[in-house]
């Protein structure tokens, strides 16, 4: 009835943005200059499925003759053709899969903002729904409040597996979250739909690394920005510092990649990421026993990573100080059991640190030192700058060699 304009007693025109021949059945019009896309309806469906239209339209006598029409426009944003012709499909069919067409992030963000200046509560849910389940694959289980969700990753001790379980992170995914946590911070009248505030919050935290370094991301306000690293360092504890700076790493070597010419935003993600990773160095530092107790720890012992080490060593460097040394003494024995099956431990592209595999058990004990002579480092190590006199010629990066000692 709607697409063949059978008896349709009311013309709307949105201006024609972006507008596909299937977006609008009614045709188009030109008003000072201005391209309209038009839509005739019938107005017992207006007034029957919006209060907007209703009471629009109850003092708008019908026309004796029926020839006439009369003429309402709706502005933009958030109106467009593919909005409006979704909004009508969804007043006459009471859904949105009412064709094979379907529609992008950005649409569905002015359906709900349409629904909302139609008073349409119904359509605002139903959007919602389908913006939380099918757009983004549940955005971290949206749908669960703060205290079920905590529930479900309680058991988990590593921040790994916490991500694992969240959520999806798809490609997709991982572009849309920031669009979806801006516009659940600006859109009107989103308070009543916590969900999407909570999960998109929830997807970031859980995409912190590769999935923060995306255009989209990079250009979230200051605000947001600040807000969601605050969450970040709020949910930091010693369990999961290992597993964030591994992801603030991966993340970073990720933008190494990428052609900053053709990608000015990786400047701006790869600042974020260097501030984050920063704080969880200082974590590190702070409680290195609760730290390398964690699972993500074990991990790396069990499978015997020299990039995980490498960048755990990188970490303790990146703390330390002329005037403090930092010690991990006692997770020596775990250190050296995860670099027995290793020629080397790289701190640098060209900075190898040879150490030599005893006969017997040994015990590593890894100290930071500035190579300076400024402060002494423990009886049971050995430390070397490297520059003239280091084995690796030229190379000019500060290193660290562990010193084994054999016990019988």
């Amino acid at each position: 009835m709607w697409r063949t304009d059978l008896y349709c007693d009311v013309r709307i025109a949105v201006p024609a943005i972006g507008m596909k021949d299937e977006d609008h059945e009614g045709g188009e019009d030109n008003i000072d200059g201005k391209t309209l896309a038009v839509f005739k309806v019938h107005r017992f469906m207006l007034a029957g499925r919006s209060q907007y239209w209703a009471n629009l339209l109850q003092d708008i006598p019908t026309s004796p003759d029926g020839n006439s029409s009369p003429d309402f426009s709706l502005p933009f944003p958030p109106f467009t053709p593919a909005c409006t012709h979704f909004i009508l499909g969804f007043i006459y069919t009471g859904t949105l899969k009412f064709s094979s067409q379907t529609f992008d992030l950005l649409t569905a963000f002015y359906i709900h903002d349409g629904a909302n200046y139609l008073s349409m509560p119904s359509l605002r849910e139903l959007v919602i729904a389908h913006l939380i389940e099918d757009m983004l694959h549940g955005l971290f289980h949206a749908m669960n409040p703060t205290e079920e969700y905590d529930k479900l990753i309680r058991h988990y001790r590593d921040w790994g597996a916490v991500t694992r379980f969240g959520g999806c992170q798809c490609r997709k995914c991982i572009h849309r979250a920031p669009r979806v946590i801006q516009f659940s911070l600006t859109a009107a009248g989103l308070a009543e739909f916590p969900e999407v505030e909570r999960g998109a919050r929830r997807a970031l935290l859980g995409m912190f690394g590769q999935g923060w370094c995306t255009k989209e991301f990079a250009a979230l306000p200051p605000n947001i920005i600040e807000s969601v690293t605050g969450d970040l360092r709020r949910v930091a504890c010693p369990s999961t510092v290992l597993s964030l700076i591994f992801a603030a790493e991966t993340g970073i070597n990720k933008l190494d990649q990428a052609n900053v010419c053709y990608r000015p935003w990786v400047e701006t993600v790869r600042h974020i990421l260097l501030e984050e990773r920063r704080y969880f160095d200082g974590l590190l530092v702070k409680d290195p026993k609760g730290c390398f107790e964690s699972e993500e720890w074990k991990d790396v012992v069990r499978t015997n990573d020299p990039v995980r080490l490498n960048w755990i060593m990188e970490s303790i460097v990146r703390s330390g100080s002329t005037s403090s040394v930092v010690s991990i003494y006692q997770v020596r024995f775990c250190i050296f059991k995860a670099l027995e099956f290793h020629s080397y431990l790289c701190l640098g592209p060209s900075c190898p640190i040879q150490y030599t595999r005893p006969s017997v058990k040994s015990w590593a004990s890894i100290s930071y030192y500035d190579g300076k002579g400024s402060n002494s480092p423990p009886n049971n190590a050995f430390f070397r700058s490297c520059g003239s006199t280091s084995n690796t010629g030229s190379c000019k990066c500060r290193a660290t060699e562990a010193h084994t000692t054999s016990i019988r």
